[in-house]
């Protein structure tokens, strides 16, 4: 089977009922679909008759696994928003002269200053 999103849990279902599951990366089936989705089987029977994509077979996730995955990505991604509101903040600020240093420990500090100069900054009529 190739991976993609739900492969995994199509996997463990599979393997539940018996048979001997395995994943092929997309990048190794990819060179065999000539049309589109539809090639996707005929792909990956291609893919699966190469000795050199044998070798490198990925083995279905359990849940466990799986789970902790999607927690450190959800992870990352809410620490890059951070990331990006804080210097989103420090650059709207420093379009009224309110500037700040980097980091996100200084937003706290920035956005006390801009409640300090809130009746000297420019309004707009």
């Amino acid at each position: 089977m190739e991976t993609c999103a739900a492969s995994r849990h199509r996997a463990r279902e599979l393997h539940a009922l018996g048979p001997e599951v395995v994943l092929i990366p997309p990048q190794y089936t990819k060179p065999d679909v000539d049309r589109g989705k539809n090639d996707a089987a005929e792909a990956i029977c291609e893919a699966m008759s190469r000795p050199n994509v044998q070798r490198r077979f990925v083995a279905p996730k359990t849940l466990d696994r799986q789970t902790l995955q999607m927690l450190l990505v959800v992870r990352n991604g809410l620490v890059k928003r951070r990331t990006q509101v804080g210097n989103a903040i420090r650059g709207h600020a420093a379009g009224f002269g309110l500037v700040s240093a980097k980091g996100l420990y200084r937003v706290e500090q920035l956005v006390a200053k801009v409640e300090q100069s809130r009746g000297t900054v420019c309004r707009p009529a």
